[in-house]
């Protein structure tokens, strides 16, 4: 776990000088570290679950259905490469450079770029990087959405949902991206969420269970990611809300302006998935990385002053978002110790 706790350290040093704009945290240095968390994705080897999953989906020896473009890219750079962890530095390249383009863009990039990490790097670039690639490309519609180029974030959300299904619930940000909250409004669509999760959600899954049975469909596949979790303790529950709530009532105590509600609007979507679904993982975790996608932008376009109270605020994400990193990887059996593809023994390793 060093490893990536010394990753998190030095992203954490480079965010610090960017709040206070030391020449430090600058666009070199900014290119530098995307280089380096490039080749540790890139180069990594036999890490987490889905790794061996994706290394027979290249090679072909897979019966899993999987989307188009992800297939498509799979295919062009077998092309020029059948080593897969070529292939992950292909992925990684495009994947992070991607991300890193649109988060240079942002205040304070270094911020965006640490809290991205800490709630994406583990499970979307070493484990289900469809959809860590099929967020880069959601990182893409999300900014040219902000810039009102509606068209263009459709065509390419087309794009992140050919890689990986989950990126259709970004529709959602064409209704909502425009959207003014009050303190009331935040809290009425809460209670009203925890009401759905605690009292509906349950006898509705329950009505549809019937939908379950053989075949690939999507309506099947989505009943059963709904049916194969359990319901959490009331306890349980209730800490769960308060780790979802907080990082939304930072940002939005840091000032909801016209240059950041579009980010906050989108970041907000995320967290009401969230909630409505906890205690069903893989369904709430899927569609609510969608819109988490743009937590780090949505803190460092709220930041506005350099005083005690934006410190504290802008910590508390970030500190919400280390635990949840922590604790992934402290329950993770394959992402511990990392190895290196160029380290290994290449008489033992698989191309």
């Amino acid at each position: 776990m060093d490893f990536y706790l010394k990753l998190v350290f030095l992203l954490f040093v480079f965010a610090f000088f960017d709040f206070f704009r030391v020449s430090l945290a600058n666009k070199v240095m900014f290119f530098i570290v995307t280089v380096v968390l490039i080749y540790v994705a890139g180069f990594r080897y036999g890490l987490e679950a889905d790794y061996w999953s994706y290394w027979r989906i290249f090679h072909e020896k897979s019966d899993i259905d999987i989307e188009i473009g992800y297939e498509l890219i799979s295919s062009f750079i077998r092309l020029f490469t059948h080593n897969f962890n070529y292939f992950l530095v292909c992925i990684a390249v495009l994947s992070l450079g991607i991300k890193s383009k649109v988060l240079a863009k942002m205040q304070y990039p270094f911020i965006a770029l640490l809290i991205l990490f800490l709630r994406y790097f583990v499970f979307f670039e070493l484990n289900g990087m469809r959809q860590g690639l099929a967020t880069a490309f959601i990182l893409i519609a999300m900014y040219l959405l902000y810039r009102q180029k509606k068209a263009a974030s459709f065509a390419v959300m087309c794009i992140a949902t050919s890689i990986h299904l989950s990126s259709a619930a970004f529709l959602l940000a064409f209704i909502m991206k425009d959207y003014k909250w009050t303190p009331k409004k935040l809290l009425f669509c809460i209670v009203a969420i925890l009401v759905f999760r605690l009292w509906l959600l349950v006898p509705l899954i329950e009505t549809f269970s019937f939908l379950v049975g053989a075949g690939g469909t999507f309506v099947v596949k989505a009943s059963k990611y709904l049916l194969a979790n359990a319901v959490p303790s009331m306890s349980g529950m209730a800490v769960s809300v308060v780790r979802i709530i907080f990082p939304v009532l930072c940002v939005y105590f840091l000032g909801i302006t016209e240059k950041n509600r579009f980010f906050f609007n989108i970041f907000i979507i995320g967290a009401f998935f969230n909630i409505a679904f906890i205690g069903l993982d893989t369904l709430s975790y899927r569609i609510a990385m969608v819109f988490y996608a743009c937590e780090g932008i949505a803190v460092s376009q709220s930041i506005r002053r350099h005083n005690v109270k934006t410190l504290a605020l802008v910590g508390i994400v970030i500190m919400l978002n280390f635990l949840s990193f922590y604790s992934g990887l402290a329950q993770s059996d394959t992402a511990i110790p990392y190895r290196n593809y160029l380290d290994e023994n290449p008489a033992t390793v698989k191309i």
